[in-house]
């Protein structure tokens, strides 16, 4: 019975040393040609000819021996293999399929033929392309990619790809030797050979296979060593088909974002930057490059290089001009990281985003209409406004670029809609906005009162926390009190009743700010505040910071004669 994920039962014979075949029925989906042929032959005694499939494909293999009797000729036995292939990539075709063989022994019994396919003197290029195909499709699933960086495969696979993109040929080159086809002996072996149709499929498939592991790969140490990295950067400046680029570049998005990922000398990042800022970029190719360039931006260590090597011109030049909505929010989130890098000299890069005009470019995406853009674009901004320095000189042309994009504006609109992950992420920025000089004011006006008072209600203790906090910053500033006050701001704080530390804190702290106006303290006194100070005051749940707060009310109170 197949392992493999066709569902069909395999007939063997064996007589006096020779294979045979029988033919079984069989009328379900995964098989069109209802009469299937399966050579299976044991991989352990394939005698050089890479023709075998392996123990993982039956229950009990025999081990056999091709043409011990001389009897079958080798066109023969060739056939029967390819259709075997052909079949097992059609019934791969459907999920079941491709998952029952993820989770059978074939990715190594592939693995194990592939390497002694390619040492045999005689390789047939039509059962290599096959069974390329079948370890392409196998290594879309997780489970069947995570056991191929467990075998040879990658290893064979990068000794054929050096020969495709004309790297010196030697006499043991694997792939020289199934191209003899395509380079007869004593052609011009420094052409590339990718650009023959040939070539063209094998750098497809094998960057299919090296993009589909690197996705699952823990490690980057395979996909460097040996000098495989340039090897990967060569094939994305050279290749002139646009799958194989696509997907080197999605590989190496993958492994830069592994821990201590070595610089190269900047050659990576090179290649990277280039692929985002080449004219009339593939949209797909721009998408990668741009994922390869915030995985390094998660790494803070090389923030000054990536700076000083112009990502942030290329940051700018997705937002603007990418028409792929995945690469605009993986351009806002590598911004946010690079905005609020533990790098020394943070302002400078803060400053070269100014004059690159990053904070308008994440005001115009703000006012897209794809989702996980908006979400992502929130976030940055919510970032970038968290590191801004408190001084303002260094904040004002922050302010200045965030007030000409009309951030606040469009950050409260968004607070005010129906999606929730994006309604989530801008009220979150919201929160940042609203206490900084200069965007609350746009923010008040845009109706951002009504979004943050709403919050302080949220069942989430650190929800409300923050909305709570964000009030009390907003009320420092006699106008933005009269926004709040307008909005219904004591109603709401004086009803709650909560003694958790994480909401006492900010709301005493915003009832001491609003019982800096005179006109307010009789409200806050009869309207319930100073039974919520007493609850305060006498539990035994409350911190010195509160309790400081709790009695400045009071001291307000009682100037008017109303803390009694």
């Amino acid at each position: 019975m197949l392992r493999g994920g066709n569902g069909m039962r395999i007939l063997q014979a064996l007589r006096y040393g020779s294979v045979r075949w029988k033919y079984t029925q069989f009328t379900g989906a995964l098989n069109p040609r209802k009469n299937l042929l399966k050579p299976l032959v044991g991989s352990a005694v394939m005698v050089g000819m890479g023709l075998g499939m392996g123990t993982a494909l039956c229950e009990d293999p025999p081990q056999l021996t091709l043409f011990s009797d001389g009897i079958e000729p080798l066109m023969s036995e060739r056939n029967k293999t390819k259709m075997y292939l052909d079949d097992l990539l059609t019934s791969m075709e459907q999920d079941e399929g491709l998952k029952q063989a993820s989770r059978s022994d074939l990715p190594a019994e592939l693995s194990v033929m592939l390497k002694s396919l390619l040492a045999s003197e005689n390789v047939d290029y039509d059962i290599y392309i096959r069974i390329l195909k079948v370890i392409s499709r196998l290594s879309e699933k997780q489970t069947a990619a995570l056991k191929f960086l467990k075998t040879d495969a990658l290893d064979s696979i990068y000794e054929v790809l050096k020969d495709v993109v004309g790297w010196p040929w030697e006499s043991s080159n694997y792939a020289k030797k199934m191209l003899q086809r395509v380079f007869p002996p004593g052609g011009d072996d420094s052409r590339m050979a990718e650009k023959t149709p040939q070539g063209v499929l094998m750098s497809e498939l094998c960057s299919k296979i090296l993009a589909n592991v690197a996705k699952v790969a823990l490690d980057y140490h395979p996909f460097v060593k040996d000098n495989r990295i340039n090897l990967c950067n060569r094939m994305i400046k050279g290749s002139e088909n646009v799958e194989t680029r696509r997907n080197m570049l999605l590989m190496l998005a993958c492994i830069v974002s592994k821990e201590d990922f070595p610089e190269d000398g900047g050659t990576t990042l090179r290649v990277i930057l280039e692929s985002i800022c080449e004219d009339n970029p593939d949209p797909v190719s721009q998408w990668y490059a741009t994922g390869g360039l915030r995985n390094m931006c998660k790494n803070s260590s090389l923030h000054k290089n990536l700076v000083m090597k112009g990502a942030i011109p290329a940051l700018v030049n997705v937002l603007l001009t990418s028409p792929e909505p995945k690469a605009q929010a993986l351009a806002a989130s590598a911004a946010a990281d690079l905005a609020t890098s533990a790098y020394g000299r943070a302002e400078v890069i803060r400053m070269r985003m100014v004059d690159s005009m990053t904070f308008e470019a994440l005001g115009r995406t703000l006012k897209s209409s794809n989702q996980g853009v908006l979400r992502s674009t929130s976030k940055a901004i919510d970032a970038i406004l968290s590191g801004v320095p408190l001084n303002d000189r260094a904040r004002q042309p922050i302010v200045d670029q965030f007030k000409t994009a009309d951030v606040p504006r469009q950050i409260t609109r968004l607070s005010l809609g129906r999606l929730p992950p994006v309604v989530s992420a801008a009220t979150s920025c919201l929160y940042t906005l609203a206490a900084i000089d200069g965007l609350s004011e746009l923010a008040l006006e845009a109706g951002a009162a009504r979004v943050i008072i709403g919050a302080c209600n949220s069942f989430d203790p650190g929800m409300a926390s923050r909305a709570l906090d964000a009030l009390a910053q907003m009320s420092e500033s006699s106008e933005r009190t009269d926004y709040l006050v307008q909005a219904g701001v004591l109603r709401v704080v004086l009803a709650i009743r909560s003694t958790n530390p994480v909401i006492t804190y900010p709301l005493t702290l915003l009832l001491a700010n609003l019982t800096r106006k005179e006109e307010l303290r009789a409200e806050v006194a009869h309207e319930g505040g100073l039974v919520l100070l007493n609850a305060m005051l006498t539990s035994g749940n409350i911190d010195e910071g509160t309790k400081k707060e709790a009695l400045r009310v009071l001291h307000n109170l009682s100037v008017s004669g109303l803390s009694r």
